[in-house]
């Protein structure tokens, strides 16, 4: 909140709104650019798999200044649509203007930074070792995706016969019972759900006589 940076934190943000610039982009259009931060105002955009409306923001990766750790910037106009952006440029400047007023500020940016920037190469890091053991494995991408799907079908079947025994909230137990109804194959389940009881002349005897 602006009470953590004292009462000269105000001046800082009448700053950024007064650095924002206003830019629109017609329907179809691809439009984009690194290190700058994106505050949608109308319409509708695509961007890296996500869909975002009146108030979504992107492109908050903006402040670091490695590009190869940042998202693609590259974004899709649906519709017609109206955008507010700001470089890193000019924040960066403005955060050093204030640093002299407001210096929790500049510590708070740093912390973020260097906070997204260990994520970001941490994720980096896990995708090179991923593709290195397809590599190994002689997997294609579309051998991932197929067994990326045969997992999730693995787990809808195990929820389906075990739905208490594989929630979240199962503990241990529910841990432990799930692989074990994972490697249960489908056909068995069906061939004993298939199977009606059989009732003998002996169980239909004694069930008139007790008056069933």
């Amino acid at each position: 909140s602006s009470s953590d940076f004292g009462p000269l934190f105000s001046a800082f943000v009448v700053d950024v709104s007064q650095r924002l610039q206003h830019t629109v982009h017609a329907q179809s259009e691809y439009f984009g650019l690194p290190q700058e931060l994106y505050i949608l105002i109308r319409g509708l955009v695509t961007h890296n798999n996500c869909l975002h409306r009146s108030g979504s923001v992107w492109g908050v990766d903006f402040v670091l200044s490695d590009t190869s750790l940042l998202e693609p910037p590259a974004s899709f106009a649906l519709t017609y649509v109206e955008l507010t952006t700001l470089k890193r440029e000019a924040f960066l400047k403005l955060v050093e203007k204030h640093k002299g007023t407001c210096p929790e500020l500049k510590r708070r940016v740093r912390h973020f930074c260097c906070w997204l920037a260990f994520q970001r190469a941490l994720l980096r890091e896990a995708k090179l070792r991923q593709s290195r053991q397809r590599v190994q494995r002689g997997l294609s991408p579309g051998d991932d995706v197929m067994l990326q799907q045969r997992s999730q079908a693995k787990k809808k079947r195990s929820s389906w016969m075990f739905p208490s025994m594989t929630s979240t909230t199962s503990g241990d137990c529910g841990d432990y019972i799930a692989p074990l109804a994972e490697s249960i194959p489908l056909e068995a389940v069906g061939e004993h759900n298939s199977q009606e009881p059989q009732v003998t002349h002996e169980d239909s005897t004694s069930s008139r006589r007790v008056g069933l």
